[in-house]
């Protein structure tokens, strides 16, 4: 290996894609032992960014001056042969008076965080998905998903912090951003505080440090007017009409499209879609609601509690009409995920496409992007 191959390019700026096939890399340790224009190099837990698809390692920038300090060192000594047990960076970063557990390898080896100013600002700090909870529950803040990886939690106009979700289903956040909570709420972000897993591929990540904002997909825009909606009713009525429950999050983090459409998927998908927008429904919430705008929910299930406390609010709305959606998912669960006999399948598989406004016969790979659709502008127009 020549030491030329070890400088980056020149304009070149190194970025966290893999060259190959554009996924967001991770960083990893492997030792390093190369004969470098003639110097014998050998570096224990070097940092590279590894691409898991394609098996490919990239050297960061600071692991190249890492070699490329060391060959000159064995140049000035007169020596062949240079060793290196490296140690991981162990520095107080600041920020924050609570003392959080992260890693300092991240910020200097993982492209795009280090800065010239607000050093150690990009510093990112892993939490269990369990801490959106905490924020959900405390009156004063709120959490809202953009995405499946990227989201904030708010309170009021002058607060928001912005939090991603890497593959793992790990929280990310900002060390910086958290220096601007109270202190005694960043005792609440340590107890849920973990080890880094130094990966932060995420459209989190891609928004902040990217400034690379991609185009949603629908699953994406549905999460998005669900969170639009979660928030107008508690301005609007003062409670919260849904749980946000650890299965709730899980859910949302794998919300993928189906890839093939086998039953299967289809069970998986229309019941994560069900576990995240009717069952996260808090039914007691929604009857006290009712109950203030002069309604009657006795033995009405979350659905139709909803439908009724839209209609007791907005009377002028066709609210049955436009809940419909939510129905139809409630329905294509039940077909899919209970024994029912075939006639009751096809009659049941009919009145969806009927109620979608779809052909007749429609298979669940035409039901499916409109099912989305709907009830993404069912969440839209509840609030409009």
């Amino acid at each position: 290996m020549d030491i030329k191959d070890i400088f980056p390019e020149d304009g070149k700026v190194q970025r966290i894609y893999c060259e190959n096939c554009g996924q967001s890399m991770v960083l990893k340790y492997f030792d390093f032992n190369e004969l470098v224009s003639g110097i014998n190099i050998s570096i224990q837990a070097l940092p590279y960014l590894f691409c898991g698809s394609c098996d490919l390692k990239y050297f960061p920038d600071h692991s190249r001056f890492v070699i490329i300090h060391l060959h000159q060192k064995a140049l000035e000594e007169h020596r062949d042969t240079i060793f290196s047990n490296r140690r991981k960076i162990v520095e107080d970063l600041g920020f924050t008076k609570v003392k959080f557990i992260y890693d300092a390898d991240d910020y200097y080896y993982i492209p795009g965080l280090q800065r010239d100013h607000n050093s150690g600002f990009l510093t990112p700090v892993f939490f269990k998905k369990s801490v959106l909870l905490k924020f959900q529950n405390h009156s004063d803040y709120r959490v809202r998903f953009a995405s499946k990886t990227y989201g904030s939690i708010y309170s009021g106009k002058d607060f928001d912090i912005s939090f991603g979700v890497n593959k793992s289903g790990k929280v990310i956040m900002w060390l910086g951003d958290m220096a601007t909570l109270d202190e005694s709420e960043q005792y609440y972000l340590r107890s849920e505080n973990i080890e880094s897993d130094h990966d932060i591929g995420s459209e989190f990540y891609d928004g902040q440090i990217e400034v690379k904002f991609t185009d949603y997909t629908p699953e994406d825009k549905l999460i998005n007017a669900r969170s639009v909606f979660l928030e107008f009713c508690t301005k609007e009525f003062g409670l919260e009409v849904s749980h946000l429950t650890n299965e709730t999050i899980q859910s949302i983090s794998k919300l993928n499209p189906p890839v093939l459409h086998t039953e299967k998927e289809q069970k998986d998908i229309v019941d994560l879609l069900n576990k995240i927008n009717i069952e996260s429904l808090d039914v007691s919430n929604l009857g006290a609601i009712i109950i203030k705008l002069g309604g009657d929910p006795k033995n009405l299930g979350g659905l139709k509690r909803i439908e009724l406390l839209f209609s007791l609010k907005f009377p002028k709305k066709d609210v049955h009409k436009i809940v419909s959606p939510l129905f139809v998912l409630y329905d294509l669960r039940v077909n899919l995920l209970h024994a029912v006999s075939d006639e009751k399948k096809f009659e049941a598989l009919v009145s969806v496409c009927q109620r979608l406004g779809i052909p007749e016969g429609s298979s669940f790979d035409a039901i499916y992007p409109e099912l989305i659709r709907q009830l993404t502008n069912c969440f839209y127009q509840l609030v409009d």
